[in-house]
């Protein structure tokens, strides 16, 4: 039986040696990788902004 590998595409971001720092204290806080900060950061971000988009909104009046 073979094993299914599943595909990947790569994210590169280039960012001031600041940034990088601060990205790679809170990895090391959260015992993450950078990589796996960034992605899992990134992705939370994500997921909120597409649900408070996709969200519907009404007023009171629509809503009776």
């Amino acid at each position: 039986m073979g094993t299914a590998v599943a595909k990947q595409d790569r994210i590169g971001a280039r960012v001031p040696r600041d940034v990088y720092a601060t990205l790679c204290r809170a990895a090391r806080l959260t015992g993450a990788t950078v990589n796996q900060f960034l992605v899992q950061s990134a992705l939370k971000e994500a997921r909120a902004i597409i649900e408070r988009e996709e969200m519907l909104r009404l007023s009171a009046r629509d809503w009776n």
